[in-house]
């Protein structure tokens, strides 16, 4: 007998709330931790190539390269956030922090580290343990 299963997902509800700590808005969140596992690597790269560019820039001053490195950050965070959110709960999350990459990157990144990042380096080795596995059937 062969056993096929189901790859795991990931739910949780992320909640917005206002300065004054009231509920704004709750997000279901349902991630398909296996099907972002392979991309997943190239967007945090990615995220970390941009928030490196940013901080360089920064320090420079050059407004212009400042202000391209700005919105290249914007745009890897925003993937990351559809990745593991989902473009309509992305959305919700633009909105509610109105473009505020440098918030949403305070706020949202950390939960991004410490809930789904563990997730998916143990799909990846899961993975490849079952590549190992199935190599060794043959």
């Amino acid at each position: 007998m062969y056993k096929i299963k189901r790859t795991r997902k990931f739910y949780d509800t992320l909640v917005l709330c206002d300065e004054q700590g009231e509920v704004q808005k709750e997000l279901k969140i349902e991630v398909d931790i296996d099907a972002i596992a392979t991309g997943f690597r190239e967007v945090l790269t990615k995220l970390e190539k941009a928030q490196k560019s940013l901080q360089d820039n920064q320090k420079l001053k050059k407004q212009n390269e400042f202000d391209k490195a700005y919105y290249e950050y914007g745009e890897a965070l925003i993937k990351m956030f559809e990745m593991c959110f989902g473009t309509e709960n992305t959305e919700e999350i633009v909105t509610f922090f109105e473009n505020r990459y440098t918030e949403m990157s305070v706020e949202i990144v950390p939960y991004i580290t410490k809930e789904i990042i563990p997730l998916v380096g143990e799909a990846i080795k899961q993975k490849k343990n079952s590549l190992k596995k199935a190599g060794k059937r043959k």
